[in-house]
């Protein structure tokens, strides 16, 4: 601590020198009429060399804004832009200690950077910035980003979830939020696993609000929080497809003796009518080699071909034995040994992360503003109520 706090003061004692120089060059050239134009030029070539940007842009950090030296700012913004990553770098860090907040959306399109050192002095910089502020310049960042903007933000959700994490529960239940913030809210909760998200995330995946409840369901299953083990669960009832299959997703990335008794009902049941539903479901089931599945995975045999096939395939990763896709085959060896194969394939526990699911997330990139006349805005229910209660205390 005290080795910080030394540094804090050479550093302050460093700006107010820049500062003093540089005013007092200043004051020198515009007295001197007859060669005020050349003392000035001859003051910005001195203020290029890099020993001096980096002074300079201690400069700016001491008197952010509007109050910072019109040479300190001009020069800090040439470093921002410099092909050199090592000065941009040195702006990003001026920019972080200067503390201000109209500046973080260079930090935020930073992340991007080509340069992993000026990624980090970005990272770090946002980091250590005020949490209101950084949140702020994360949302315009998602509004307004590229997709490659918008992915260099993911990989930084997990760091800045103390700052973040509360502020976006709030934006994600406010009914009063524009759609798109919500969705980003979504979002970025599942992207920074945020263990308080999960329940309001999966009541919003019922929502009849289409686009926020896909933000939400993809949001839970990026997640991969066991403790949405039983919300996925009942997500694979889901009237839509698309979100049964992001269901089976989770619940691939989860494993678990719940998980996998609930896909064992999936690829068998003939309540589930969609094909690419099942035919995860028994693809998942193979990649655990999941003995006890063998009936359902037996009963989903008969089934349309591209279910066959899955199953037929799992049914061979999981026995060892080889009768292609003849489901007449598959079934008249399991009767030779059913007692025994039920007495010895006990249900099998997945270990979490055996089955590494699809990645339904992305970056939400350049989202529309707009939220469609008519659209039905979800109303949060008594247990997600009762969360936000919770949080607040």
């Amino acid at each position: 601590m005290n080795r910080i706090r030394y540094q804090k003061n050479v550093q302050a004692c460093l700006m107010a020198c820049v500062l003093w120089c540089a005013g007092n060059m200043f004051a020198a050239a515009q007295n001197s009429q007859a060669d005020a134009p050349g003392a000035l030029q001859r003051v910005y070539r001195q203020m290029q060399a890099p020993e001096i940007q980096w002074q300079a842009g201690k400069a700016y950090a001491s008197s952010p804004g509007e109050n910072a030296h019109p040479l300190a700012t001009t020069i800090l913004e040439q470093m921002a832009g410099s092909k050199d990553p090592a000065q941009r770098a040195m702006a990003l860090q001026a920019i972080s200690a200067s503390g201000s907040h109209a500046e973080l959306d260079r930090l935020v399109n930073a992340l991007a950077d080509a340069d992993a050192g000026v990624r980090e002095a970005a990272a770090e910089g946002l980091r250590i910035s005020d949490a209101g502020a950084v949140f702020d310049a994360v949302m315009r960042g998602y509004l307004g980003g590229s997709n490659t903007q918008c992915y260099a933000l993911d990989g930084q959700l997990v760091a800045l979830r103390g700052a973040l994490e509360f502020p976006m529960l709030d934006v994600l239940e406010n009914t009063r939020e524009p759609e798109v913030r919500r969705c980003i809210a979504a979002h970025c909760l599942g992207m920074m696993n945020s263990p308080a998200a999960v329940q309001p995330l999966a009541g919003l995946a019922w929502s009849k609000n289409q686009q926020l409840a896909f933000a939400s369901m993809r949001a839970l299953v990026s997640s991969r929080n066991p403790a949405a083990m039983m919300d996925l669960v009942r997500l694979v009832a889901h009237p839509q497809e698309s979100f049964r299959l992001l269901a089976v997703e989770g619940l691939a990335a989860l494993g678990g003796l719940d998980a996998e008794k609930t896909l064992e009902g999936v690829v068998s049941s003939p309540q589930e009518t969609s094909v690419p539903v099942r035919v995860r479901a028994a693809q998942v089931l193979g990649d655990w080699g999941a003995k006890s599945a063998v009936p359902a995975l037996l009963e989903a045999s008969l089934k349309e071909p591209e279910v066959r096939l899955a199953a037929t395939d799992s049914l061979r990763r999981i026995t060892g034995k080889q009768f292609g896709e003849s489901a007449q085959q598959w079934w008249t060896w399991y009767e030779t040994v059913r007692e025994s194969w039920s007495r010895d394939a006990s249900p099998l526990v997945p270990r979490q992360g055996r089955t590494q699911a699809v990645s339904p997330t992305g970056p939400m990139g350049p989202l529309s503003p707009a939220v469609p006349p008519g659209y039905n805005q979800y109303n949060t229910d008594e247990q997600q109520k009762n969360t936000g209660e919770q949080r607040k205390k």
